[in-house]
């Protein structure tokens, strides 16, 4: 019989929302199905206005850059999916521009500064934002 080492698999962020319903009294009691990177792009499309051709073409608009960064962050938050994988959805060549995002977004997120892409999030910080879109990507889930 294998034995997984403990720490070999990160809770989701499902997992810690589930657990935290069901020890807060929730009455929420079967875990959400898995969520696809698909939902998670078409999520994001939606809620920022972004057109699915403008995020897989060479644009560069704020809001389009913004889509992009929050599809990486919320695919390696809530899947399983690999950075070639992203990439292949995001319609990049290769996974090293998804790599950037991740990394870019990973600092962004350690500054307060509000964003300012001509959407919906204006004004709020990064940080709740990523979070705002992480519910509702699950809530559509």
């Amino acid at each position: 019989e294998k034995s997984r080492s403990a720490g070999s698999l990160a809770p989701t962020a499902a997992h810690v929302h589930q657990a935290l319903s069901l020890r807060c009294g929730g009455h929420e009691v079967s875990a959400p199905g898995p969520i696809s990177l698909d939902q998670i792009v078409s999520t994001i499309c939606t809620e920022l206005s972004v057109s699915k051709v403008d995020l897989r073409g060479k644009g560069r608009q704020k809001k389009v850059v913004l889509a992009r960064e929050l599809i990486v962050h919320t695919a390696r938050q809530l899947t399983s999916k690999s950075f070639p994988e992203i990439a292949y959805e995001l319609g990049r060549r290769n996974h090293s521009t998804v790599i950037t995002a991740a990394k870019r977004m990973k600092d962004r997120l350690k500054e307060p500064q509000p964003i300012y892409a001509d959407c919906p999030f204006d004004g709020l910080p990064l940080n709740e934002v990523t979070q705002r879109v992480s519910d509702l990507v699950q809530q559509h889930a």
